[in-house]
């Protein structure tokens, strides 16, 4: 019974060494790190080479020569790139006779990538991508791919202004809530999806009623009134807002 029980705990340790040492076994290394800018943010990308291998550059080669490194982001990524990445490390050039003499840039130390994302204050994104890259290794190129995720959350000023926004609400009188949510449903009355309604409403509520058991259609008028200004508006959300009952 006790090796039973040992059996799925040498597995799973079995599976965790093969890991790491397929991990260590790759030829580049890769660290990835955030930062804030004025602009917004940018990701940052930085691979460490192995002794003896050769990582190319983002910059496209000719035809004959795809062995550029690619960075791609997924749909809901991309669309907080706008720009390129910027590359910086000490490349090399050299001119490969198997690739009918292709030009071809290359590191061999280390390299970065930093690719900027708009993204505004107040804000939160999750960048997901991956980089697909080739390594010479002696005569021969071999493919990766290495995935990344960074996430970006919005920025402590921003919540602050959220939060200056809800004081300056408690800070309103009842009268001046009541009043600027009463104007909004006045507001609403224009919007195309509600102006094209009303004579259809008001025809049907202001009918006269044949019996006593149909009701009176000024009641009707009065609930759909207080309906339309009052419970269709913010003035509730302002209300518990003023009255602390919302942080």
């Amino acid at each position: 019974m006790i090796r039973n029980s040992i059996k799925p705990i040498l597995t799973i340790a079995l599976v965790f060494i093969c890991t790491i040492g397929w991990s260590q076994d790759k030829p580049v290394q890769f660290s990835f790190s955030k930062e804030k800018t004025d602009s917004g943010w940018t990701v940052s990308m930085k691979a460490n080479i192995r002794a003896g291998a050769q990582i190319f550059s983002i910059k496209p080669f000719s035809p004959d020569a795809p062995l550029n490194t690619v960075i791609s982001f997924d749909s809901v990524s991309l669309p907080f790139v706008k720009k390129p990445a910027v590359e910086n490390g000490n490349s090399k050039t050299e001119k490969d006779s198997s690739l009918n003499n292709a030009e071809l840039i290359y590191f061999t130390d280390s390299v970065s990538w930093i690719q900027p994302l708009e993204i505004k204050d107040g804000d939160s994104a999750v960048i997901r991508g991956k980089i697909t890259y080739f390594v010479k290794t002696g005569d021969e190129y071999n493919s990766y791919e290495e995935p990344f995720k960074q996430t970006i959350v919005a920025s402590a000023s921003a919540v602050g202004n959220n939060d200056s926004l809800t004081e300056n609400l408690k800070n309103k009188s009842l009268w001046w809530i009541f009043i600027a949510s009463f104007g909004g449903g006045l507001l609403a009355l224009i919007t195309p999806c509600v102006f094209s309604m009303i004579p259809v409403t008001v025809s049907f509520f202001t009918k006269r009623s044949k019996t006593k058991q149909e009701g009176h259609p000024q009641c009707h008028q009065l609930f759909h009134f207080t309906h339309t200004y009052f419970h269709d508006t913010r003035f509730t959300h302002y209300i518990d807002i003023w009255s602390g009952r919302i942080e």
